[in-house]
């Protein structure tokens, strides 16, 4: 079984094709997604001029969201290797994520070579019923939740920046 060397997604992805060069078509397709952006002329330059002045003084430079998924995967490679980041990968438990999620969680961060942590609240159930009761639906307090406990963990760590 391969592995792509940017995202890490494993040859087994019956969608994912891996090329002789080891990069997955996924990434392929970001590439190409970014080049064509930049043609446009959208704020891309800006991004860059941000992410590669990301320096924090403490322990990490930044604090990235991060499912396990080929995206975030890529996201957080991404910020080590092209901008040099010393990167938290941060994971909300909303207590539904199975122990083989998790394990693949933590296996991707030791893999990419990033500090990880599960962030979890005892709300948990008051913050699905109010998202529910709200927008019919639980993802915006999932959304929430997340955005709520990374800045807390940003600002309790003296991490500058939230890559989401």
């Amino acid at each position: 079984m391969r592995q792509c060397t940017r995202c890490l997604i494993e040859s087994s992805d019956s969608k994912a094709d891996i090329d002789a060069s080891g990069v997955c078509s996924y990434c392929r397709a970001v590439e190409e997604h970014t080049e064509i952006i930049a043609k446009i002329g959208n704020s891309t330059e800006l991004l860059h001029d941000r992410l590669s002045r990301i320096k924090g003084e403490g322990d990490y430079d930044c604090l990235a969201g991060f499912s396990g998924g080929k995206d975030s995967s890529f996201v957080i490679h991404s910020l080590k290797t092209r901008y040099g980041a010393r990167v938290l990968a941060f994971t909300l438990d909303n207590g539904f994520i199975s122990d083989q999620a998790k394990a693949n969680i933590r296996r991707v961060a030791d893999a990419l070579g990033v500090d990880h942590l599960f962030g979890s609240t005892p709300a948990m159930n008051e913050i699905f019923v109010d998202s529910l009761q709200r927008h019919a639906n639980v993802c915006q307090g999932c959304f929430k939740t997340i955005y709520t406990l990374s800045v807390n963990l940003a600002r309790e760590r003296g991490i500058p920046f939230i890559v989401t």
